[in-house]
This record gives C-alpha cells, structure tokens and sequence, in this order.
C-alpha cells in the first residue's frame, strides 16, 4: 500500500481538517471534516484556487505571506486563521503549515493540518464580556457603597451631636433612657456605615507598601481596642518572631490585625479558674509571613463556622455587631494574596492563621 493511501485512510478519519495546497495556490485535497467545518463539499474546492473561496483578503494576505518564508531550514508555520464558510460565517482554525513536497523543477505542496477553534474563542470573547460587565457592576457597586457610607455619615453625626445635647438639658429620667437607646442605635449605625467605608476602600484602593515594625502596630492597636475592651484584664501574648524587613500596606494590615484582635479579645468565655487570654504570633515560615490569633474564648459552634466570612454574617444572633468584621480581614487578606484560616472549638477557643507572601 502506498504511502499516499495510507495519509488518506488516516486523513479521511481525524477530527483535524486537512488541505493540500499547491504552491499556485490550487487545493488538490480536502478531507471530510475540512468539508464539515468549512461547509463546502469536495467536489466544490477541490481543483478551485484558494483565493476563490469567500475568504477576507486578510486571510489570503497572512496565507500567502507566511507561505513565502517557507524553505528548507524552515519548513512549517503555526498561525490561528479567521476564515469564511459557505454560508459566510466565520470559524476560527489553529493551523500548523508544512511544506511536504518540494522537487527540483519549483513545484512545492502545502498541506495544512487545523483545528476548529471557533467555539473555544467564542465562549472565551462572551467570559471577556461578562467580566468587563462584572467589573463595571462592581466599580458602580464600590462608588455607590462609599459614596453613601460617606454622606450618610453628616447626618448621622448630626444627630448624635443633637442628642447629646439633648441629655444634657433634660431632666426626666424616661426621656434620658430613650435618648441613650437612641444613641446606641445612632452609633450601630454609624459603626456600620464606617465598616462599609474602609471595605469600599480595600476594594477600589491602590495602598502603599512601608516597613512594618508588628511591636508596633499591635501595640497601638491594643491601646485603641482599649477605649471599647477591658483589655488590662484579658492576658495578652505576644510573639514576634521576625527576622528581616517586611513591607506591606499598612493600613490593609492594621485592618486584619484590629479586627481579629479585637474578636479574640471581645468572645471571652467567663471561666471561674482561667483568665481570659489571647495569644498573637507572628512569624517567618519558609519565606512567608505569618500571624496566629488565638484565644481560649467562646468559641463557634462547628455549623457557623463555614459562613463566618460572609459579609453581616453573624454566628450569635444576639451580638450587637454589624457581621463585617471577618468579612473586611479576609477582603483586605485577599488584597495582599495571602490566605485567612479559622478553626474553632465550641466553649474552648479560635484560631485564626493569616499567610501572607
């Protein structure tokens, strides 16, 4: 059996398209999936010029182009072509070119092996569009968050103001209850509408990196989480562990330290024979960076514990929290490309690992 047959019998049978091309451009040859995906028979190309075929002119310019640069030391070419159907639609072909045939007198033969990509690219142009909708929405989405945290800010600080005034003036022991209920309640929301705020602005930010001295940073920390938490009666650890210079967003990592410090500092669990404590570790492991929260508080029950990072998720309805705060620590982990871990026992404690590259 001849070699030709042979290539037929295997030509006649693969899912690639395959053409044979002269080097006047004449087809001599084209399988069945050529017919397939181009939508013309046989008996209709073969023996036609290519340049006949309802193709662009970019089609045949790249064809040609490419064609000419073919010789002996270089004898194939890889090159995605955008051709025509019959029916005039376009399809998309990953095709590679080799020069197979080439005798004394000049006459060379072209065969070419493609595959339809056509729905491939499809499908990857409409993800294209999706995610620049995507980004769109979520750019509206961020304006819109910080725009209204910060307006509505003024008149929530307003009437702050106007109640406590108000206290001052008053002397009915009622109307004061009702006025320090409403001061809470102005002050929830406020704390809310300050969370949306700094999670708007992990989104949307670009941050500047600094050397961070952690001694530092959680010091000041603790000394601010000090105004809201009796933190001199909670036994706090600290481990430092750092041997070289780190920089990092300041702000991004002042975000996950408070936040998770001020959880593990906050959910104590009153135990008669063991102070509350909290244990924050930093080190280096195998050249990345990494923080360990860990308390022997409350703890979380197993069946919360998956959603504990979505945003005003809160694992005990009767906490007066807004349920951002591990929601804007994995946000602002995320913003470094760094990975946030929690595990939890139930009336034992948490553990929170932070990595960070």
């Amino acid at each position: 059996m001849s070699s030709w047959r042979l290539n037929k019998i295997f030509f006649e049978h693969t899912s690639d398209t395959i053409a044979i091309v002269n080097n006047r451009g004449k087809i001599l040859y084209v399988n069945p999936s050529f017919e397939q995906v181009s939508g013309y028979r046989k008996d209709e190309i073969e023996g036609k010029s290519i340049d006949a075929l309802r193709s662009d002119k970019a089609f045949t310019d790249a064809y040609w182009e490419n064609i000419k640069g073919l010789n002996g030391s270089r004898n194939s070419f890889r090159k995605v072509f955008v051709n025509k159907k019959k029916n005039g639609n376009y399809f998309y072909l990953d095709t590679k070119v080799i020069l197979y045939l080439s005798t004394a007198a000049g006459n060379r033969n072209y065969i070419s092996i493609g595959r339809d990509i056509t729905n491939i690219l499809e499908q990857t142009q409409r993800i294209g569009l999706l995610e620049v909708e995507l980004k769109k929405s979520n750019q509206t989405l961020d304006t819109l968050l910080y725009k209204s945290s910060h307006d509505l800010r003024s008149p929530i600080t307003t009437i702050q103001g106007l109640l406590n005034l108000a206290r001052t003036d008053l002397k009915d022991d009622k109307l004061l209850s009702y006025l320090d209920m409403m001061v809470q309640s102005t002050s929830r929301l406020d704390s809310l509408l300050m969370d949306l705020r700094k999670l708007s602005s992990i989104h949307t930010n670009r941050f500047s990196v600094e050397e961070i001295n952690f001694e530092e940073l959680i010091g000041g920390i603790l000394e601010d989480l000090s105004r809201f938490i009796p933190v001199d009666d909670i036994n706090v650890v600290i481990h430092v562990k750092v041997f070289r210079k780190h920089c990092y967003s300041k702000y991004l990592l002042s975000r996950i330290l408070r936040n998770l410090i001020d959880n593990a500092c906050r959910y104590r669990y009153e135990r008669n024979e063991e102070k509350h404590t909290v244990v924050i570790r930093i080190e280096e492991v195998e050249g990345k960076l990494q923080f360990y929260i860990e308390d022997n508080g409350r703890g979380i029950k197993e069946d919360a514990q998956e959603r504990l990072f979505e945003m005003f998720y809160k694992a005990e309805a009767v906490s007066n929290r807004n349920g951002l705060g591990l929601h804007i620590a994995r946000a602002a982990v995320e913003k470094l490309r760094g990975q946030i871990e929690l595990s939890s026992k139930y009336n034992k404690g948490t553990k929170v690992k932070v990595t960070l590259p």
